[in-house]
């Protein structure tokens, strides 16, 4: 995920004037967002206990006074270091905050109310499948919709994925993206519709439900089943028809007897020994290699980066690029074009650092509108390399859904022992009143009573404290609970018990301000009250992680950047 803030917009409210910084995702014009969004964003950040390493956020000055046009510019600039700064913590990109805080952004940039749609998602042959969805569901959520419409196994549903496709006025088809977890498709298809229509260009824009895997040893899996075979199959016609697996005359031939038999099986196996089987095929680039501006076909797949070059004898020529033996990459924004808001793109450029020999390393530039894809898709490749040799698997629907239980789990037991030592404390704090009152009648004076640390120990050591499951695993000692003040310039909440997966939480506007504004208090409250404050931003989370349940899903960085490997390593 690649983010940038090339600009910002003035807006007028009434008598009232306020900036809003244009976001940009992946190259593409995303949304607009004020300071104090992204800051309310920050702060609930810094609430979920499983995310370290937060940049900090840009200060705010305090002036009664207009920013200046220059001063504006240095807080977009902060801004967008801030945000990369988060596409590039693997913690926050594979927390659903991210993701609801952009499809929250997606939704007020296109004022879209969230009612129930129809959508169409196509087969890469052509036919389409009609899906009843919310207008705001998530990539993920759509997918599994669609797996259950087609009656693909649950299991295999994240063998594929959601991809815009563009089909030009000759039929010609262009793979322009895959839909992240961050967007909602029907938003974003009618978004890319309208920038269709705005160009007045005889295009049209359609979701292709496509396979979303690099090592071809998972056809197996997809063959052993009747649907997986058929949506293999069909792919695999298609990408043949549109000569993006290269195949010999006679093959051809060949495959066209097989596919009159209906043997669709043996037509898969057959066109997995083809060259760029598998392979996803780019627009046009500009490169540096082998020489300045030299124009290139790319296509990515089986572990390699290909580009086909045409040579100064007019010859074309094809390089291929392991990419284990790229040492990292890294995605730049060149320029962008601001005729109109709404067609807004930026100028990309992938750059990768490539060992051609055991003693050389050199960078190889592509300039190109899909170079966010191209990043995307070979962090993929290692993403899969990487969870293969160490013994995983595909995810599978149920497997998200238990991760994003787990960490709503923790944080509802966590509300539930907090709701009951406040309990105890107001009990406490009763009988303390109790006793002044009646020192006060004597004419004497006493010092109220502390907490007993006993009570504490019991309740951060272990026991059920609350009803049913909501009771906090004794080996984990939790700060919130202890009888030590909180400084009110600490960097966070009250700290809690860490889970080992990151937990859910609401990111609608409303959720965020109470959050923030009773975050900001607890530094000057009692305990108890600080107490109350974090039990409330638990259960707060808890309305908005049931929501999400089922949904969690990884946004992808900009780059990737790992020690060199060979094949026979992994």
């Amino acid at each position: 995920m690649h983010f940038s803030i090339p600009d910002t917009t003035e807006v007028k409210d009434g008598k009232s004037t306020y900036t809003n910084f244009n976001l940009n995702v992946n190259g593409v014009y995303f949304a607009s967002l004020r300071y104090s969004q992204i800051h309310d964003f920050h702060e609930q950040l810094k609430r979920e206990e499983s995310l370290d390493g937060l940049a900090p956020f840009p200060s705010k000055k305090q002036t009664f006074l207009p920013l200046t046009g220059y001063e504006i510019d240095e807080r977009r600039e902060e801004l967008e270091t801030y945000m990369q700064s988060l596409s590039q913590n693997q913690q926050v990109c594979r927390c659903d905050l991210l993701n609801n805080f952009l499809l929250c952004a997606q939704q007020d940039a296109y004022r879209v109310e969230n009612t129930p749609v129809q959508l169409d998602i196509y087969l890469s042959n052509g036919r389409k499948v009609t899906v009843d969805i919310m207008a705001m569901e998530r990539a993920d959520a759509v997918l599994e919709t669609v797996a259950k419409s087609i009656e693909l196994p649950e299991n295999l549903t994240y063998y594929f994925g959601l991809f815009v496709v563009l089909v030009e006025s000759d039929d010609t088809q262009i793979i322009m993206r895959r839909l992240q977890d961050f967007e909602a498709p029907y938003v974003s298809l009618k978004y890319s519709s309208q920038l269709a229509e705005a160009g007045k260009v005889n295009t049209n824009y359609r979701i292709v439900i496509r396979k979303w895997y690099w090592d071809s040893s998972y056809d197996a899996d997809l063959l052993e089943d009747k649907v997986g075979c058929n949506l293999l199959f069909v792919q695999t016609v298609a990408d043949l028809e549109n000569s993006w697996i290269m195949a010999p005359k006679a093959t051809l031939r060949q495959l066209k007897q097989i596919q009159t038999k209906g043997e669709r099986k043996k037509y898969v196996e057959q066109a997995k020994t083809l060259h760029h089987y598998g392979h996803i095929q780019f627009l046009p680039v500009v490169t540096d290699f082998p020489k300045s501006n030299t124009r290139a076909t790319i296509s990515i797949g089986s572990k390699e980066l290909c580009m086909q070059i045409e040579t100064e004898s007019g010859q074309s020529k094809e390089v291929a690029f392991k990419v284990t033996r790229m040492r990292c990459w890294k995605i730049t924004s060149l320029e962008q074009d601001n005729t109109a808001l709404m067609a807004r793109e930026t100028k990309l450029e992938l750059a990768f650092d490539y060992l051609f020999t055991k003693d050389k390393l050199q960078w190889v530039r592509l300039i190109g509108s899909q170079a966010i894809f191209m990043s995307s898709c070979l962090g993929a490749i290692v993403s899969e390399l990487i969870n293969k040799s160490s013994g995983g698997n595909i995810i599978t629907p149920s497997e998200k859904n238990r991760k994003s239980l787990e960490a709503y789990s923790f944080k509802r037991n966590l509300a539930g022992a907090g709701l009951e030592y406040i309990a105890q404390c107001e009990a406490m704090a009763q009988q303390a009143e109790q006793k002044r009152a009646e020192s006060n009648s004597l004419d004497s004076t006493s010092t109220p009573p502390e907490i007993p640390k006993e009570k504490t120990r019991q309740i951060s050591s272990g026991g059920d404290h609350s009803q049913g499951e909501d009771s906090i695993n004794g080996s984990e000692k939790d700060d919130a609970f202890t009888s030590e003040p909180v400084s009110p310039m600490a960097s966070g909440p009250p700290s809690s018990s860490r889970s080992k997966e990151p937990t859910s939480a609401s990111t609608s506007s409303d959720t965020r301000r109470v959050s923030s504004s009773s975050y900001t208090q607890l530094g000057q409250s009692s305990m108890k009250d600080r107490l109350k404050n974090f039990v409330v931003q638990g259960l707060t989370s808890q309305q908005g992680g049931v929501s999400t349940v089922g949904t969690s899903g990884e946004a992808e960085p900009s780059g990737g950047v790992f020690d060199t490997i060979d094949d026979e390593d992994l």
